[in-house]
């Protein structure tokens, strides 16, 4: 197997970087991150991989940008979505949610399908975790994605 990366690939992670320096590089602020990196072309055209190594490049940074975890949740959620932080779980899934009190929307995966929640109509409250800011969610009032093809 050939794990090395495509030129294409490389192109693209070379490009985040340049970005990534002109927001202020390893220390850059999401607010004046997650807008640039959407008007630029990083994402457009992505694989579901591409979108993988942005996630995972913007995270080895230590950047809070949500562009990688769109990116990974493409086709699912609608373009709609307001922008800003994302919080994820699955339906199944009873633990706390990371991150649900200052996420833009909450998206549940749920086989084939994903409800997104606004917040305000999640049933978020605080749970008790010793470390990370952690909430749960009720899921009231969501409206419906779907898992994209893969």
């Amino acid at each position: 197997m050939d794990f090395d990366l495509r030129d294409t690939q490389r192109e693209r992670l070379e490009a985040l970087r340049r970005v990534v320096e002109t927001a202020g590089g390893a220390h850059a602020d999401p607010g004046h991150l997650d807008p640039l990196l959407s008007a630029s072309d990083v994402l457009s055209g992505a694989s579901v991989l591409e979108c993988f190594l942005i996630a995972e490049e913007l995270a080895g940074l230590g950047l809070a940008s949500t562009v990688g975890l769109r990116g990974l949740l493409g086709d699912l959620v609608p373009e709609t979505i307001p922008p800003g932080p994302i919080a994820v779980t699955e339906a199944h899934r009873a633990g706390p949610v990371r991150f649900a009190d200052t996420a833009s929307a909450v998206v549940v995966l749920d086989e084939d399908d994903a409800r997104i929640y606004e917040p305000a109509h999640a049933g978020i409250a605080p749970a008790r975790s010793r470390a990370l800011r952690r909430h749960r969610v009720s899921g009231r009032g969501a409206r419906r994605g779907r898992r994209p093809n893969l």
